[in-house]
């Protein structure tokens, strides 16, 4: 064949031209998809005006007569569309082509639609339900769905959208790249853009090339985009794909048959599976430059190695190798510690020598756990109150034998301290060794004018008070004990040390 279908030599088309012809051959029986992909190559490889080269080349097939030939030219038009990007998508939704595409459609829709309008408008309605819904440049389309609308006001119908059959025909790891990677698809997008914008020539699309410009030459670094965190945006949605596989087979029963090609196990093995290779190279490549990033690509990799792992023993009927792999991935599956610091232990102090937890030198011993604290100085509980003073014995010193540990929360429960009684506690010409609980109140010894004897109960006070203080029998007004008087006051109690100022208010 010398020719092609416009009547032009081989010899004068470009190399897009000539693969477009090639692939739109209306003696062909069946699409070329060798030659489709071939196409897609040159496109990806070439930039520069070759998106648009290829999409209008097309165009011409598309309006031909020869329905084998316009379906054979939507064929090709649809493999660029899944494996070109953004040049091809920006071609196909500009008013141009889409005008162009449906030009041989009626006003109104026939009766019976025929196969290449049938095609036209599956692709459209696919375009508007994949490309106008998650193509990271959905702003760029709205053309796409403009079409759609307008087709849909003069009455044309769409199918059913099958929105599986596209899930499974895209790629799940499409987005999962590097922030190279993307920054490299960014300002190849940008330039196709320009490219575009520069050659309408509109004073709008001209403003538009100019802001263009100086995003590509960076002269406005804080609105380049963080590329580092949308790559961690994508790990963190193929992590969730492990982590949701590893839930399935945990509630998966044992028997069940796993793994059959296009269920939902299959589906996300596969999305985890196609995302190992660029994990594992990663790593590889990984320099140390970006802090965390080397652990988060391992933690990635590992979750998707065991979620692998266990899916394929499922899939193959061994659940008992599946059970192993979860037993030894399980965090808890660990060995004990070997130093406690439970200071809640029941052991008592002093009789630990270090069998699991910590113990103090045998010459500090007693005098930390007299005291309550270590041997660096800290309390042994932080959380327990103060240990109550040392009561006097009988020979009126402290003992300074061990004390048993005590439970911190018996603090709240324990009654105030009663004072100390007993002859021989203190004298009345000083304080002695006498001790005051806390909340009561102190007030000077005064020589003893009589003995009164109390009939009510005594009262807590807080402060000094005005008005005499009740006592009781045996204890005088400042709660000490009878014997505590000397032996010549032995037979009277000591009065209230502000009585007299009472009576001459009174």
């Amino acid at each position: 064949m010398l020719s092609s279908g416009s009547g032009r030599p081989w010899q004068s088309l470009s190399p897009t031209q000539a693969l477009v012809e090639q692939a739109c051959d209306p003696t062909l029986p069946a699409p070329n998809e060798t030659v489709n992909l071939e196409l897609a190559e040159l496109i990806n490889r070439k930039k520069a005006n070759s998106a648009r080269e290829a999409t209008h080349a097309l165009l011409t097939h598309i309006n031909s007569r020869n329905p084998n030939q316009s379906l054979l030219a939507l064929n090709t038009l649809d493999c660029l569309v899944k494996n070109c990007g953004y040049p091809v998508h920006l071609q196909i939704s500009t008013k141009e082509f889409l005008n162009e595409l449906v030009r041989r459609f009626p006003e109104r829709p026939p009766m019976v639609t025929g196969r290449v309008m049938a095609r036209i408008l599956e692709l459209i309605h696919e375009w508007k339900n994949t490309l106008c819904v998650h193509s990271k440049y959905k702003e760029d389309l709205v053309h796409i769905r403009d079409m759609h609308r307008l087709l849909s006001y003069k009455g044309y119908r769409f199918k059913a959208f099958d929105a599986a059959r596209a899930m499974a025909n895209e790629n799940p790891n499409e987005n999962l790249k590097s922030p190279q990677e993307l920054e490299e698809e960014d300002r190849a997008a940008k330039s196709a853009k320009l490219q575009e914008l520069i050659r309408r020539g509109t004073p709008r699309d001209l403003a538009a090339a100019q802001e263009l410009m100086k995003a590509l030459a960076g002269a406005e670094p804080e609105k380049a985009p963080d590329y580092a965190s949308q790559t961690l945006s994508e790990l963190d949605k193929v992590q969730s794909k492990a982590i949701l596989l590893n839930d399935m087979l945990n509630n998966a029963r044992e028997g069940e048959k796993i793994g059959i090609e296009g269920d939902v196990y299959d589906q996300v093995a596969m999305a985890c599976r196609g995302a190992r290779p660029k994990i594992q190279r990663w790593i590889e490549e990984e320099d140390g430059e970006r802090e965390g990033m080397m652990d988060r690509l391992l933690l990635c990799n590992d979750l998707i190695n065991n979620a692998l792992d266990r899916f394929e023993a499922c899939k193959a009927g061994d659940w008992a190798a599946a059970k192993a792999l979860v037993e030894s991935a399980n965090p808890n599956q660990k060995a004990a510690d070997l130093i406690s610091f439970d200071a809640f232990a029941d052991e008592d102090l002093e009789g630990r020598t270090g069998q699991g937890g910590l113990s103090l030198p045998t010459d500090m011993a007693g005098s930390s756990t007299s005291a309550g604290l270590t041997s660096s100085g800290l309390p042994l509980d932080l959380f327990s109150a103060p240990s109550p003073a040392p009561s006097p014995n009988s020979s009126g010193k402290a003992s300074t034998s061990g004390h048993a540990r005590q439970d911190p929360m018996a603090f709240f429960a324990t009654k105030p301290a009663q004072s100390p009684s007993g002859p021989g506690v203190g004298s009345d010409t000083g304080f002695g060794n006498l001790l005051f609980p806390s909340g009561s109140t102190f007030s000077p010894p005064q020589p003893s004018t009589g003995f009164a004897p109390s009939l009510q109960p005594p009262a807590p006070t807080v402060g000094y008070s005005l008005s005499p203080q009740p006592t009781t029998p045996g204890t005088n007004g400042t709660g000490q004990s009878a014997g505590s008087q000397g032996q010549g006051q032995g037979k009277g109690q000591k009065k209230d040390a502000f009585a007299d100022l009472v009576d001459l208010m009174s």
